[in-house]
């Protein structure tokens, strides 16, 4: 059920670089005839994986995770990042900010993005949702600044003095980053297509991931989000199982008092209340936990409901009225004995 989609962006300057996903082609090459070095050795790794999709709070869950890989791994604690000198790692994504320092173990955080609404939860299970959310990994050089403060800044003297000026703070710019980034769907019930692109990409076109700059690393993921096809096959079929059941009952309780009367039973009754008191119990079987009022309730469970409750209806009726015939019947035919 799940999508697995790779995207290798990279700010360090190397000879003909590319942008690459998952089953394509190569991600770096050289003109020369030394083959590159593979850049995942490089790189750090970044999952992204989604979690949830709550359809009703319109909200999704998206989990984020720093992996320390190659370069970026303590030898001695793979788990744990090993930074160069005087620098940090800062995540923003979602109003959030994260930041790791060398030695630091990365953990996965929790962020809630908005759904937007591409077709109403009315149309349920046909409904469709979307969401948006940019990433922003840097690697950050830390400076310390004659009255001891700390601030991150770019390399080199004029940084220095731009990071440690409060007015000139905002010039400093962050050192080049190679990155992987991994997206993943775990939602079962829907299908959620993930695509992720760079904002170079975006802007420049396709193109534009193969020409490197320094600066963080910018991500943008968008995801299209839609129930599986079991899902709308088996809300379609409860559904229309409930109305077959409520014109069934209906055609009964109609022959019965009207085609073909005969002794009714109270057991049949039994059957159109077990019947009538169901539907309600696999309404809310279905996935999601939709809240009353869509469509399918509208022209699916709402009639099989009324048709059900009137055949009922129609049933007590006539066990009633069998009921008092025979007690008619005894009485007179106590009183001529």
């Amino acid at each position: 059920m799940s999508k697995h989609h790779l995207l290798h962006l990279t700010t360090k300057p190397r000879a003909n670089c590319t942008f690459s996903r998952a089953g394509g082609r190569q991600g770096a090459r050289r003109t020369d005839a030394a083959a590159a070095p593979d850049p995942r050795i490089l790189s750090l790794a970044q999952r992204v994986t989604v979690q949830d999709f709550d359809i009703r709070d319109l909200q999704a869950r998206i989990d984020m995770e720093i992996i320390a890989a190659g370069n970026y791994s303590d030898p001695q604690q793979p788990a744990a990042l090993q930074l160069p000198a005087n620098t940090q790692l800062v995540l923003q994504t979602a109003n959030r900010v994260q930041t790791y320092a060398s030695g630091d173990v990365p953990g996965a955080f929790a962020v809630t993005v908005p759904l937007a609404v591409e077709r109403p939860l009315l149309f349920y299970p046909f409904d469709a949702y979307s969401i948006e959310l940019v990433i922003s990994l840097s690697l950050e050089q830390l400076v310390q600044c004659p009255d001891n403060s700390t601030v991150q800044t770019g390399p080199g003297a004029a940084a220095v003095q731009a990071g440690c000026n409060p007015a000139l703070r905002n010039s400093s710019r962050a050192l080049p980053l190679p990155l992987i980034v991994r997206a993943k769907n775990r939602v079962d019930t829907m299908r959620v297509p993930l695509r992720l692109s760079s904002f170079r990409e975006l802007l420049s076109g396709p193109g534009a991931a193969a020409e490197p700059q320094p600066g963080p690393v910018s991500i943008y993921l968008q995801a299209h989000g839609r129930h599986t096809p079991f899902v709308c096959a088996y809300a379609v079929v409860l559904t229309l199982m409930c109305v077959g059941i409520g014109l069934y009952l209906t055609v009964m309780a109609l022959d019965q008092a009207f085609v073909r009367p005969r002794a009714l039973a109270p057991a049949t009754i039994n059957t159109f209340a077990a019947c009538l008191f169901s539907i309600p119990r696999i309404r809310s079987s279905l996935t999601g936990n939709i809240p009353a009022g869509m469509l399918i309730d509208i022209f699916g469970f709402g009639w099989a409901s009324i048709l059900t409750g009137c055949g009922l209806l129609l049933m007590i009726s006539l066990y009633v009225g069998q009921y008092s015939h025979q007690a008619k019947l005894f009485q007179s035919e106590k009183k001529t004995n």
